[in-house]
Protein backbone atom coordinates (compact mmCIF):
# COMPACT_ATOMS: atom_id res chain seq x y z
CA UNK A 1 0.00 0.00 0.00
CA UNK A 2 1.64 2.93 -0.65
CA UNK A 3 1.40 6.17 2.09
CA UNK A 4 3.16 4.45 4.84
CA UNK A 5 2.25 5.26 8.59
CA UNK A 6 4.45 8.08 10.27
CA UNK A 7 6.55 6.41 13.26
CA UNK A 8 4.32 6.43 16.45
CA UNK A 9 5.12 4.54 19.51
CA UNK A 10 7.51 1.41 19.58
CA UNK A 11 8.85 0.98 16.27
CA UNK A 12 12.10 -0.19 14.70
CA UNK A 13 14.37 1.69 11.81
CA UNK A 14 16.03 -1.09 9.56
CA UNK A 15 18.99 0.14 7.58
CA UNK A 16 19.46 -0.21 3.91
CA UNK A 17 23.18 -1.48 4.88
CA UNK A 18 21.91 -4.50 5.90
CA UNK A 19 18.43 -5.04 4.17
CA UNK A 20 17.55 -4.79 0.38
CA UNK A 21 14.27 -3.64 -0.64
CA UNK A 22 13.49 -8.03 -1.61
CA UNK A 23 15.44 -8.68 2.21
CA UNK A 24 12.99 -6.59 3.48
CA UNK A 25 9.43 -7.41 2.07
CA UNK A 26 11.06 -11.08 3.08
CA UNK A 27 11.41 -10.54 6.38
CA UNK A 28 7.95 -9.21 6.46
CA UNK A 29 6.48 -11.86 5.23
CA UNK A 30 8.27 -13.95 7.43
CA UNK A 31 6.78 -11.61 10.19
CA UNK A 32 3.62 -12.49 9.37
CA UNK A 33 3.02 -9.03 8.23
CA UNK A 34 -0.73 -8.53 6.79
CA UNK A 35 0.06 -5.95 4.88
CA UNK A 36 3.19 -3.85 3.46
CA UNK A 37 2.90 0.25 3.63
CA UNK A 38 5.13 1.94 0.26
CA UNK A 39 5.51 5.62 -0.14
CA UNK A 40 8.05 6.86 -2.64
CA UNK A 41 9.53 10.80 -3.16
CA UNK A 42 9.72 12.54 -6.07
CA UNK A 43 12.24 15.24 -6.51
CA UNK A 44 10.69 19.08 -7.18
CA UNK A 45 13.40 21.33 -8.36
CA UNK A 46 11.79 24.12 -7.89
CA UNK A 47 11.50 23.75 -4.02
CA UNK A 48 15.42 22.89 -4.01
CA UNK A 49 18.16 25.21 -3.29
CA UNK A 50 15.67 27.99 -2.31
CA UNK A 51 18.08 30.42 0.38
CA UNK A 52 14.86 32.85 1.78
CA UNK A 53 11.38 31.79 0.54
CA UNK A 54 10.62 35.76 2.17
CA UNK A 55 13.38 37.70 0.47
CA UNK A 56 13.21 37.84 -2.48
CA UNK A 57 16.48 40.36 -2.94
CA UNK A 58 18.36 37.94 -0.68
CA UNK A 59 20.21 36.58 -3.74
CA UNK A 60 21.65 40.27 -4.58
CA UNK A 61 24.09 40.37 -2.10
CA UNK A 62 26.23 37.02 -2.77
CA UNK A 63 29.23 37.72 -3.91
CA UNK A 64 30.26 36.12 -8.01
CA UNK A 65 31.78 32.93 -6.34
CA UNK A 66 28.47 32.08 -4.28
CA UNK A 67 26.40 32.60 -7.47
CA UNK A 68 27.97 30.84 -9.80
CA UNK A 69 28.09 27.34 -6.66
CA UNK A 70 24.29 28.17 -6.51
CA UNK A 71 23.72 28.07 -10.41
CA UNK A 72 25.61 25.11 -10.44
CA UNK A 73 23.38 23.52 -7.87
CA UNK A 74 20.33 24.65 -9.15
CA UNK A 75 21.00 23.32 -12.69
CA UNK A 76 21.99 19.64 -11.71
CA UNK A 77 18.70 20.03 -9.38
CA UNK A 78 16.81 20.82 -13.10
CA UNK A 79 18.07 18.01 -14.75
CA UNK A 80 16.78 15.53 -11.63
CA UNK A 81 13.26 17.33 -11.61
CA UNK A 82 10.30 14.88 -10.99
CA UNK A 83 13.12 11.60 -11.13
CA UNK A 84 12.30 9.11 -7.75
CA UNK A 85 14.56 10.32 -5.07
CA UNK A 86 13.84 8.09 -2.34
CA UNK A 87 11.37 5.15 -1.18
CA UNK A 88 10.10 3.78 1.93
CA UNK A 89 8.16 0.82 3.06
CA UNK A 90 6.64 -0.47 6.23
CA UNK A 91 5.34 -3.51 8.13
CA UNK A 92 4.00 -4.17 11.85
CA UNK A 93 4.68 -7.47 13.27
CA UNK A 94 3.78 -8.58 16.90
CA UNK A 95 2.45 -4.46 17.59
CA UNK A 96 5.79 -3.04 16.65
CA UNK A 97 6.33 -1.16 13.07
CA UNK A 98 9.64 -1.86 10.86
CA UNK A 99 10.50 0.92 8.54
CA UNK A 100 13.24 0.87 5.70
CA UNK A 101 13.81 4.31 3.37
CA UNK A 102 16.40 4.27 0.88
CA UNK A 103 17.47 7.68 -0.75
CA UNK A 104 18.70 8.02 -4.25
CA UNK A 105 22.57 8.53 -4.63
CA UNK A 106 22.44 11.62 -6.69
CA UNK A 107 19.54 13.36 -4.23
CA UNK A 108 22.11 12.75 -1.35
CA UNK A 109 24.64 14.54 -3.15
CA UNK A 110 22.67 17.44 -4.23
CA UNK A 111 21.82 17.58 -0.70
CA UNK A 112 25.45 17.50 0.27
CA UNK A 113 26.24 20.05 -1.92
CA UNK A 114 23.11 22.11 -0.38
CA UNK A 115 24.07 22.02 2.85
CA UNK A 116 27.51 23.16 2.43
CA UNK A 117 27.17 25.75 0.29
CA UNK A 118 24.43 26.78 3.28
CA UNK A 119 27.24 26.53 5.25
CA UNK A 120 29.41 29.12 3.88
CA UNK A 121 26.54 31.11 3.10
CA UNK A 122 25.80 31.82 6.48
CA UNK A 123 29.15 32.24 7.47
CA UNK A 124 29.77 34.46 5.15
CA UNK A 125 26.52 35.87 5.65
CA UNK A 126 27.40 36.48 9.52
CA UNK A 127 30.61 38.06 8.23
CA UNK A 128 28.87 40.10 6.14
CA UNK A 129 26.69 41.54 9.05
CA UNK A 130 29.29 41.78 11.28
CA UNK A 131 31.09 44.10 8.87
CA UNK A 132 28.13 46.41 8.71
CA UNK A 133 27.51 46.28 12.02
CA UNK A 134 31.35 47.22 12.83
CA UNK A 135 30.81 50.13 9.83
CA UNK A 136 27.96 51.61 11.44
CA UNK A 137 29.75 51.41 15.60
CA UNK A 138 32.12 53.38 13.78
CA UNK A 139 29.39 56.07 12.01
CA UNK A 140 27.84 56.45 15.33
CA UNK A 141 31.74 56.86 16.90
CA UNK A 142 32.37 59.15 14.43
CA UNK A 143 29.57 61.82 14.75
CA UNK A 144 29.12 61.34 18.43
CA UNK A 145 33.04 62.31 18.57
CA UNK A 146 32.40 65.34 16.20
CA UNK A 147 29.01 66.88 18.25
CA UNK A 148 31.10 66.69 21.84
CA UNK A 149 33.07 69.06 20.25
CA UNK A 150 30.73 71.68 18.51
CA UNK A 151 30.32 74.55 21.29
CA UNK A 152 26.50 74.41 20.69
CA UNK A 153 26.31 70.64 21.88
CA UNK A 154 28.11 71.48 24.80
CA UNK A 155 26.02 74.27 25.65
CA UNK A 156 22.59 72.86 25.16
CA UNK A 157 20.82 72.02 28.44
CA UNK A 158 17.97 69.51 26.56
CA UNK A 159 17.83 66.11 25.03
CA UNK A 160 15.66 68.19 22.35
CA UNK A 161 18.20 70.86 21.62
CA UNK A 162 20.92 67.94 21.46
CA UNK A 163 18.67 66.24 18.92
CA UNK A 164 17.82 69.15 16.64
CA UNK A 165 21.57 70.05 16.67
CA UNK A 166 22.54 66.86 15.31
CA UNK A 167 19.81 66.39 13.23
CA UNK A 168 20.63 69.69 11.59
CA UNK A 169 24.31 69.03 11.31
CA UNK A 170 23.73 65.75 9.51
CA UNK A 171 20.93 65.77 7.39
CA UNK A 172 20.04 62.84 5.14
CA UNK A 173 21.33 62.40 1.84
CA UNK A 174 19.13 63.42 -0.81
CA UNK A 175 18.37 60.51 -2.48
CA UNK A 176 18.20 58.39 0.03
CA UNK A 177 14.43 56.22 0.18
CA UNK A 178 12.74 55.23 3.34
CA UNK A 179 14.82 52.14 4.59
CA UNK A 180 18.02 54.72 3.83
CA UNK A 181 16.17 57.45 5.85
CA UNK A 182 15.36 55.42 8.61
CA UNK A 183 18.69 53.75 9.15
CA UNK A 184 20.30 57.23 8.82
CA UNK A 185 17.98 58.52 11.31
CA UNK A 186 18.78 55.46 13.80
CA UNK A 187 22.78 55.93 13.51
CA UNK A 188 22.28 59.94 13.96
CA UNK A 189 19.76 59.20 16.69
CA UNK A 190 22.26 56.59 18.66
CA UNK A 191 25.23 59.16 18.20
CA UNK A 192 23.55 62.17 19.95
CA UNK A 193 22.71 59.66 22.78
CA UNK A 194 25.92 59.04 22.98
CA UNK A 195 27.19 62.15 22.69
CA UNK A 196 24.93 63.87 25.27
CA UNK A 197 25.66 61.27 27.81
CA UNK A 198 29.13 62.11 27.47
CA UNK A 199 28.59 65.86 27.31
CA UNK A 200 27.05 65.31 30.58
CA UNK A 201 29.57 63.05 32.47
CA UNK A 202 32.47 65.27 31.44
CA UNK A 203 30.34 68.71 33.32
CA UNK A 204 29.23 67.02 36.13
CA UNK A 205 32.86 66.37 36.69
CA UNK A 206 34.07 70.07 35.51
CA UNK A 207 31.47 71.66 37.79
CA UNK A 208 31.79 69.67 40.87
CA UNK A 209 35.23 70.74 40.74
CA UNK A 210 33.95 74.36 40.39
CA UNK A 211 31.45 73.46 43.40
CA UNK A 212 34.46 73.07 45.39
CA UNK A 213 36.28 76.57 44.95
CA UNK A 214 32.98 78.87 44.99
CA UNK A 215 34.36 81.20 47.09
CA UNK A 216 37.08 82.21 44.81
CA UNK A 217 35.06 82.22 41.46
CA UNK A 218 32.55 84.45 43.45
CA UNK A 219 35.92 86.72 44.26
CA UNK A 220 36.65 86.78 40.68
CA UNK A 221 33.14 87.89 39.46
CA UNK A 222 32.65 90.14 42.32
CA UNK A 223 36.17 92.36 41.16
CA UNK A 224 36.05 91.46 37.57
CA UNK A 225 33.04 93.79 37.66
CA UNK A 226 30.87 90.72 35.54
CA UNK A 227 27.51 91.74 36.76
CA UNK A 228 27.96 95.74 36.90
CA UNK A 229 24.70 96.85 35.62
CA UNK A 230 23.01 93.27 35.45
CA UNK A 231 20.05 94.54 37.56
CA UNK A 232 17.68 91.72 37.17
CA UNK A 233 17.95 87.85 38.70
CA UNK A 234 17.62 86.41 35.34
CA UNK A 235 20.45 89.21 33.52
CA UNK A 236 22.79 87.81 36.52
CA UNK A 237 22.26 84.30 35.51
CA UNK A 238 22.88 84.37 32.10
CA UNK A 239 26.31 86.29 32.64
CA UNK A 240 27.36 84.00 35.00
CA UNK A 241 26.09 81.10 32.79
CA UNK A 242 28.60 82.28 30.11
CA UNK A 243 31.46 83.10 32.71
CA UNK A 244 31.45 79.13 33.65
CA UNK A 245 31.26 78.43 30.35
CA UNK A 246 34.52 80.21 29.32
CA UNK A 247 36.03 78.65 32.25
CA UNK A 248 34.41 74.89 31.57
CA UNK A 249 35.18 74.48 27.86
CA UNK A 250 32.27 75.35 26.79
CA UNK A 251 29.92 72.96 28.99
CA UNK A 252 26.79 74.33 30.46
CA UNK A 253 26.55 75.04 33.58
CA UNK A 254 23.56 73.35 36.32
CA UNK A 255 21.22 75.07 37.81
CA UNK A 256 22.75 73.88 41.20
CA UNK A 257 25.93 75.71 40.15
CA UNK A 258 24.82 79.14 39.25
CA UNK A 259 22.50 79.05 42.50
CA UNK A 260 24.81 78.46 44.70
CA UNK A 261 27.60 80.73 43.01
CA UNK A 262 25.01 83.74 43.05
CA UNK A 263 24.27 83.11 46.87
CA UNK A 264 28.52 83.69 47.31
CA UNK A 265 28.42 86.66 44.67
CA UNK A 266 25.70 88.75 47.13
CA UNK A 267 27.33 88.35 50.07
CA UNK A 268 30.48 89.80 49.39
CA UNK A 269 30.80 93.30 49.39
CA UNK A 270 33.32 95.22 47.22
CA UNK A 271 36.61 96.26 48.48
CA UNK A 272 37.20 100.14 48.48
CA UNK A 273 39.88 101.63 46.74
CA UNK A 274 42.79 103.24 48.29
CA UNK A 275 42.62 106.03 46.03
CA UNK A 276 40.43 109.36 47.45
CA UNK A 277 38.72 109.82 44.16
CA UNK A 278 38.06 105.84 43.19
CA UNK A 279 34.66 104.91 43.57
CA UNK A 280 33.26 101.57 44.70
CA UNK A 281 34.44 98.58 42.33
CA UNK A 282 30.74 97.08 42.59
CA UNK A 283 27.54 98.02 44.70
CA UNK A 284 25.95 95.13 46.60
CA UNK A 285 23.79 92.48 44.19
Amino acid sequence: MNSAPAPAGPHVMLSTDTFSPASFMAAAHQGGARFLYYESDRFSAEAFAVIDPGDDDVEEHLDSEAKRKLKRIRRAAKSRHEQLSGIGMCFVADGVAHYWFEEAPWFCELQSQWEDFMTQYRVTEQLREEDEQARIDSEIARIAEELQDRPDFRAATKRSHHRDIARTAYPPPADADDEDLQRHQRVVDWATTQAAETVERAARRIYAAHELALQILAEEITHSGILAGATTVAARTLLIQDFLAAKSDGYAAPKRTIDLLLTKVQLLRPKKSNHPNTPDQLQLI
